[in-house]
């Protein structure tokens, strides 16, 4: 349609309600106003989804008639916003590309980042995880060079989604609270309510549903203050999931339902498939095989036909997982291979998408050569013009030196490299036994003897296998030592990401301190958290092995942890070996002693200086061996 015949019909189209627009809207548009549509498509675009769509490609269309770049840009952005949330990421993914590319020519880099930003967003609704984190990376570091606070805290909150979503949740939680500060320093009360949301969410996928309902609770009431229709369908489905996995299938039919309701309006294609494939799960774990059937195909239906990859698995496997139930095992079988094929699918795409970065570094890198090799070639070429004489009479003797130079320079080379090569060999043996800063003073050139620094304040952590003496009696030692070495290698692992340094083994005792050899003052969260995740990687084992028919008892400890004062050093000439003494370690050792299989105990002094950050149950003062009675506190979880 010509531009002039749209102008004859508008009225006529008004009239029949075509557009839904009101008359402002359309006076705007005669005037060629941008900014209102604009405006307008930012205005609906979590509340009426269609609307923000229309808004969007007539800003788009006054752009492209002014023939403005830089607006034609920006509206693709809104386009691909409002496509996005349409459930439409075809579109939504090439309007971004589009807009990319013209800000990549107009030298716009917040416009870069924006589009960047957008096609992560769309990737992770595709389930392309490893797309998503690399364009949301870029987006990341282009916003902190530009100092964006506000696209900050969008791409903050998105890595944290992301690492979420592949159980990262110790990072997740890094970039939430980045973004959650930036939000409340500007403030953005629509992006607050946006991390609390997926807070809520990542907390209940490590099933702490106390504290996931109480950020979800605080979410909806920002919601409904700001009027987002989408942003309060997210709380209802949420919520619905925790009731889910509670058991209390009826509460969570009535909140999946009421999500379903605000995404019909919205058009949301992706929170319907996400809301029917709830539904028919919830269905089928209450005993309703028939009505999980149902909703289950509308949810693959939809997300098939969106693209949805992720829940197009979840439907498949809850198909399959409702065949098996109701003893349909042909069918159960069919959409399980469906379903391992979509899984295969997204992992290809993920190692695809690895293989895409390296061969983009790999040309990056050849691009960088040629062009220093084309500059070399350049000043070589001058440098022949204009000393073209001189080089003729220096020639013959430079070869000569250079011959010389580079025999002597190679074999210097060689020896060093050896040299080197020992030395790292013997550094790294060493600062595996000793902590670094140990390690160097050991080295020093004038070494002084036996070393030992006094600490005022480090947590110490004991971890000892409850019952060991009869798991050890059903095994052969060469499984014994095996499975030591599994757990105790883990132990190394955790404790390495939360700062802490290990101090030895004893038996099948382990033994570990945090802020030492330097202070930290969260010496002592950190020693809980790393307490926290040995017991849930005993767990996972326990349950592993019990999955697989192991024929042994599960490794399962007592944890105790007490902060104090202590002495550590090393002290000898042979087989050195970093320790600590004190008061503090044998108390430590008693907190062990006095816990319970599967529990991390800890003392008095060390609750005193975590009590902000967790919750404790209280256990009263209780009596242990030489010490007396003792005021102990059991660690629930991480506020």
């Amino acid at each position: 349609m010509n531009r002039s015949l749209s102008y004859i019909l508008w009225p006529f189209l008004l009239t029949l309600g075509v557009f839904g627009l009101n008359s402002p809207l359309l006076k705007a548009q005669d005037e060629g106003d941008y900014e209102h549509f604009s405006a307008e498509a930012t205005r609906w675009m979590r509340r009426n989804g269609p609307r923000a769509l229309e808004c969007a490609n007539l800003a788009h269309q006054l752009a492209q008639d002014q023939r403005d770049r830089s607006r034609i840009a920006e509206s693709l952005i809104l386009k691909g916003e409002a496509e996005s949330h349409l459930g439409q990421y075809q579109s939504a993914y090439a309007d971004y590309e589009s807009a990319l590319d013209m800000f990549i020519q107009q030298g716009n880099r917040l416009g870069e980042a924006t589009a960047m930003a957008g096609l992560s967003v769309v990737a992770w609704r595709l389930g392309s995880y490893a797309r998503a984190y690399v364009h949301q990376e870029e987006a990341l570091r282009i916003r902190e060079r530009m100092k964006d606070t506000a696209g900050l805290i969008q791409s903050h909150y998105w890595l944290g989604i992301l690492q979420a979503d592949v159980g990262e949740y110790s990072d997740a939680r890094r970039y939430y609270r980045t973004a959650y500060e930036l939000a409340v320093a500007m403030p953005d009360s629509q992006m607050i309510a946006n991390i609390l949301n997926f807070q809520g969410r990542s907390w209940r996928k490590q099933e702490v549903y106390d504290t996931a309902l109480v950020l979800h609770e605080q979410s909806l009431a920002i919601y409904r203050a700001l009027g987002d229709s989408v942003g309060i369908s997210d709380y209802y489905n949420n919520v619905g999931s925790i009731y889910r996995r509670k058991g209390d299938f009826q509460r969570a039919l009535e909140h999946f339902f009421r999500a379903i309701t605000i995404q019909e309006k919205l058009e949301d294609r992706e929170g319907l498939a996400d809301g029917y494939n709830d539904i028919g799960t919830t269905f089928s774990q209450a005993g309703d095989y028939e009505l999980a059937e149902k909703y289950l195909f509308q949810g693959l239906a939809i997300a098939r036909e969106t693209g949805l990859v992720d829940d197009v698995r979840y439907a498949l496997e809850s198909l399959a997982t409702n065949s098996d139930l109701r003893g349909d095992y042909k069918s159960a079988l069919l959409y399980f291979q469906q379903y391992a094929a979509v899984r295969d699918s997204i992992q290809m795409e993920q190692q695809s998408m690895q293989n895409q970065l390296l061969r983009r570094n790999f040309e990056r890198q050849q691009e960088q050569e040629e062009a220093l090799r084309k500059a070399q070639l350049k000043s070589l070429w001058a440098f022949w013009i204009g000393g073209a004489l001189l080089a003729a009479i220096v020639g013959i003797f430079m070869w000569w030196r250079m011959r010389w130079q580079r025999r002597v320079n190679e074999e210097l080379e060689r020896k060093n490299e050896a040299i080197e090569q020992e030395t790292r060999r013997s550094q790294a043996l060493l600062h595996n036994i000793l902590p670094v800063t140990v390690a160097r003073e050991l080295t020093a050139e004038t070494p002084q003897g036996a070393i030992a620094r006094s600490h005022p304040m480090v947590s110490v952590m004991f971890v000892d296998f409850a019952k060991f003496t009869s798991i050890a009696s059903n095994m052969t030692p060469e499984s014994l030592v095996q499975e030591l070495h599994r757990c105790f290698r883990a132990f190394d692992e955790i404790i390495a990401r939360f700062g802490l340094e290990k101090i030895k083994t004893i038996g099948d005792a382990y033994m570990c301190a945090g802020g030492l050899p330097e202070y930290h003052p969260s010496h002592a969260a950190n020693t809980i958290r790393a307490a926290l995740e040995i017991q849930k990687f005993l767990n996972t084992v326990s349950a592993d092995d019990s999955g697989q028919g192991a024929y042994h008892p599960p490794f399962q400890a007592r944890i105790g942890i007490h902060s104090g004062p202590v002495v550590a050093g090393v002290v000898g000439t042979r087989k050195f070996a970093y320790d600590i003494w004190g008061d503090t370690v044998n108390t430590a050792s008693r907190m062990e002693t006095a816990g319970e299989v599967g529990r991390v105990n800890i003392s008095a002094d060390t609750h005193a200086l975590v009590q902000t950050d967790f919750i404790c149950q209280p256990r009263g003062k209780i009596k242990v061996k030489h010490k007396g009675e003792i005021e102990m506190y059991f660690v629930e979880w991480e506020i």
